[in-house]
């Protein structure tokens, strides 16, 4: 490498361990997402949604880079589409992570709107 050149890097954050299943997620209704607060830092995992005649049109889903990987958003995901379950509610997943859960978890499928 010549002495000159530089090669920046951006450090990469510390992973933290949380149990995905003892997760307490609240629906935040007036701003139209689920959230589950991680740690002391008020972290936070999120799924957003609009709400479309009946139907909720999932937005995002999101997880802090050092809480990725531990089932958290799947978990999120989950929760959602129960709650869309029990409240009648058809889904339109606009979340790439929503349609690829929803591809794994085939019992959800009859929640998409056709």
């Amino acid at each position: 490498m010549h002495p000159s050149t530089f090669i920046l890097t951006s450090p990469c954050p510390m992973s933290a361990s949380i149990d995905a299943s003892a997760l307490q997620i609240e629906h935040d209704e007036a701003n139209q997402r689920f959230v589950a607060v991680l740690d002391d830092e008020g972290r936070e995992a999120v799924v957003t949604y609009r709400r479309l005649d009946g139907q909720l049109g999932l937005t995002h889903t999101g997880v802090p880079p050092q809480y990725r990987r531990q089932g958290i958003a799947g978990t999120m995901v989950k929760h959602v589409l129960e709650h869309a379950r029990t409240q009648d509610m058809t889904v339109v997943p606009y979340c790439s992570y929503v349609v690829h859960y929803i591809n794994e978890h085939p019992e959800y499928k009859s929640l998409l709107n056709k």
